[in-house]
C-alpha cells in the first residue's frame, strides 16, 4: 500500500521518515536544489580545461559550453527532483537536506566503489586494447572533470531524463534506465567522437552502455548518490590511465 509522506514545517527541525514506495508530491525540493545548482556550475566550470586541451582552444573560447550545459542541469534538477520524489527513486542522503530521515547504507557504497571500480578498470582495457588515443589535459586537469562527470552529467541524466522517464512510465523504472543509458551513449558520440577509428568508436560505445546500464540500476536500487561515485570511478580510472 503506497502511503503519503507528511509535510515537514518550513523552517522546522522534524524529519520525515520515508513510509511507502511513493513519495509525496508537496516534499521540499529547495535545498536539494540549491545544492545540485551549485554542483552543477562548478562541474561545468572544472571540465573546461579538459575541454579546452582537446579542443586546442583558449578557455575563453569554450566558457559558452559552461553556461549551456549548467542552465540545463539546472532547468533539469526540479521536474527530475519532483519525479524523483513521485516515484521513489532514492536519494537517501540528499533527501536529508529537505528534512527526510532516510538511512545511508555502507552496502550500497561498497557496491557503488566496486561497480564503478570494476567498470574503469575494463574500461581502460578495452581502451587500451583498441589503442585508442590518451585524453587530452595533464593529470589535475583530468581530475578536476571527474566533477563534472558525477555532478553534472548526473543531474542531467538520472536525475533528469531517468526520473522523468520512470515518472511518465508509471514507475517502471528500467524503462529509466534504458532512457538515461541511450542518452548518455548519445551524448558521448558527439564532439567528434565518431572521428575516431572504428573499433575504438565501437569499444567506447560497449563500456559506455555497460556503465550507463549500472549506474541506472544503481540509482534505481540503492540511490543518485551511489551512482554519481559509480559514474565517478568508472570516468576517472581509464582517464588516468591513458
Amino acid at each position: 500500500m503506497q502511503q503519503a509522506l507528511r509535510a515537514v514545517p518550513r523552517f522546522g527541525c522534524a524529519a520525515i521518515p520515508i513510509t511507502g514506495f511513493s513519495m509525496h508530491a508537496s516534499l521540499p525540493i529547495r535545498r536539494r536544489l540549491m545544492l545540485l545548482a551549485v554542483m552543477s556550475i562548478a562541474g561545468a566550470i572544472l571540465f573546461l580545461p579538459l575541454l579546452a586541451a582537446g579542443s586546442h582552444q583558449p578557455m575563453t573560447s569554450v566558457a559558452g559550453f559552461a553556461v549551456v550545459i549548467s542552465t540545463v542541469a539546472i532547468l533539469t534538477a526540479w521536474p527530475g527532483l519532483r519525479s524523483a520524489d513521485l516515484t521513489g527513486l532514492p536519494m537517501p542522503l540528499l533527501r536529508r537536506l529537505d528534512g527526510v530521515r532516510s538511512p545511508a547504507s555502507r552496502r550500497s557504497l561498497a557496491i557503488g566503489t566496486i561497480s564503478g571500480t570494476a567498470l574503469g578498470v575494463c574500461g581502460a582495457l578495452a581502451l587500451r586494447a583498441v589503442h585508442a588515443p590518451p585524453f587530452p589535459g595533464g593529470v589535475l586537469v583530468r581530475i578536476l572533470s571527474v566533477v563534472f562527470v558525477a555532478a553534472t552529467l548526473e543531474i542531467i541524466l538520472h536525475l533528469g531524463v531517468m526520473s522523468i522517464v520512470t515518472r511518465l512510465a508509471h514507475g517502471r523504472r528500467w524503462l529509466g534506465v534504458l532512457a538515461a543509458t541511450f542518452a548518455f551513449v548519445l551524448l558521448q558520440s558527439t564532439g567528434g567522437a565518431l572521428d575516431h577509428p572504428r573499433p575504438v568508436i565501437l569499444a567506447a560505445t560497449v563500456v559506455n552502455t555497460a556503465t550507463g546500464i549500472v549506474v541506472g540500476w544503481l540509482y534505481a536500487t540503492d540511490g543518485l548518490e551511489y551512482a554519481a561515485l559509480c559514474r565517478a570511478l568508472a570516468y576517472l580510472i581509464p582517464v588516468l590511465a591513458s
